[in-house]
């Protein structure tokens, strides 16, 4: 019995040492964290809040309470606050709960916040997040901490770039295109071009730009072709324009013609590729950055 109740005195010191805090100087330190926001003294929130800069957007909010403050195992000092921001509703306003966590510097014994929950704004329906989450880059049971996400999305907008590249050079090498001109109306000189999509993607908002030199003259007109491209399609996609509009277009005129993929690479990431959620780790073992892994 009495080993018993040393454990249970020992756990009980050890629980109350490692929870206390000092209120006073972390009610001081987040009043300072609000009030620089507000007056836009970024030098000192970043003291304040040293990741602060990886949150790159939070509610415009007109004023704020703390309603206590924990001990939160694992975690630290919490604080809880509520948080009153401006709305674009009928109501001028409306509120929202947040978590402040803070740690105290060894050497300074200054207190500054390590972490928050729900202080920062994701937009959770939009394409990045979503990416991160189906590639599982980003795991919404794990990551509750608005840092983790955030370096989550950096971690997911670098694979989703580095993807971007390789699918829009797969593309463009299966892609065939041949052009000529054509005379219409016995006056009027065209350009047809041939584009022969012999990849494994449907292309999506495919645009080009054309353009017409002549001597001295420069036409050059950009389109948006909103015809969907289909894969390995056996049948020939034709477009024709007249860059001079009425104008006669002089048989000795060069024409040029460009394809450009990104709305329709776009398009191949968010919407046609069936992600299985293994992505992420498939790209850090094959680009090798381990470093940028994060636990």
């Amino acid at each position: 019995m009495k080993k018993v109740f040393y454990s249970i005195c020992i756990a009980l010191f050890v629980m109350s040492c490692s929870g206390k805090f000092d209120e006073v100087a972390i009610r001081d330190t987040t009043n300072q964290f609000f009030t620089n926001i507000q007056n836009q003294n970024w030098t000192v929130v970043n003291q304040i809040y040293p990741n602060f800069s990886k949150i790159t957007s939070y509610h415009n909010f007109i004023n704020y309470s703390i309603e206590d403050m924990i001990y939160e195992k694992g975690k630290g000092i919490c604080v809880n606050i509520d948080l009153e921001y401006l709305t674009n509703r009928q109501s001028p306003s409306s509120h929202y709960k947040m978590k402040l966590y803070f740690d105290k510097n060894k050497e300074t014994k200054i207190y500054y916040i390590k972490d928050s929950q729900s202080f920062a704004m994701f937009e959770r329906d939009g394409y990045l997040y979503q990416y991160a989450v189906k590639t599982g880059c980003l795991n919404e049971l794990n990551d509750v901490m608005d840092i983790a996400i955030s370096e989550k999305l950096i971690a997911a907008n670098e694979m989703y770039n580095y993807y971007f590249g390789k699918i829009e050079e797969e593309v463009k090498s299966a892609i065939k295109i041949s052009k000529k001109r054509t005379n219409a109306y016995g006056w009027y000189e065209y350009l047809k071009v041939r584009v022969t999509n012999d990849s494994k993607y449907d292309l999506h908002n495919l645009r080009y730009n054309a353009s017409w030199r002549w001597k001295s003259q420069n036409i050059s007109q950009n389109y948006t072709n909103r015809k969907l491209f289909e894969k390995n399609l056996k049948a020939d996609h034709w477009v024709e324009f007249n860059p001079y509009d009425g104008e006669e277009v002089r048989e000795d005129a060069i024409d040029t013609f460009n394809l450009i993929f990104d709305d329709a690479v776009h398009y191949i990431l968010q919407n046609e590729i069936t992600y299985q959620g293994d992505e992420y780790k498939k790209y850090l073992s094959e680009t090798q950055n381990t470093t940028s892994e994060i636990e």
